[in-house]
């Protein structure tokens, strides 16, 4: 019999992944991916409550204002760039208003540009704050609407 402690290739790191179930050449890919490509391949993936709730818990609002939203962006079309892409919006300025303030909401977690001046309004706040404040940020823009599209908040 040999001995586990002896052979080099069940080396205690070794035992100890495989007891726990894991397997030491996936780990290793993984690792190795990690270093390549900066992302951690174990990571979950990141969704935002806002964006995933049920719009009803959020804000008695936000029902309509995501209503507005979409009819804001609607004829957007698909591009590279996002100011080339709200060019054909209902509403080209909010809708530009509006993505800028969705690339700000889910790049909060990104660290800040460096010797840059920071315009990112939620960048180092908690989630529920970053949310409340994107609430409040798309509220403003539906207000914003109004004028040309209607009353969009309707009792």
């Amino acid at each position: 019999m040999i001995d586990p402690r002896s052979s080099p290739e069940l080396s205690p790191e070794r035992l100890r992944m495989i007891r726990e179930g894991r397997d030491p050449q996936k780990d290793a890919e993984g690792a190795t991916r990690k270093l390549v490509t900066g992302i951690n391949p174990n990571a979950r993936p990141y969704r935002p409550r806002a964006l995933h709730a049920d719009p009803r818990t959020i804000s008695h609002r936000w029902p309509h204002a995501v209503a507005r939203i979409y009819r804001i962006l609607q004829g957007a079309q698909k591009s590279s760039s996002f100011v080339t892409a709200v060019n054909g919006a209902e509403y080209p300025e909010l809708a530009r208003q509006y993505a800028e303030t969705w690339i700000y909401y889910m790049t909060r977690g990104k660290p800040a540009p460096v010797g840059k001046v920071d315009h990112n309004p939620f960048r180092n706040l908690s989630d529920t704050d970053a949310m409340r404040k994107f609430v409040r940020f798309v509220e403003d823009i539906c207000d914003r609407s109004t004028g040309k599209l209607g009353s969009w908040c309707t009792k």
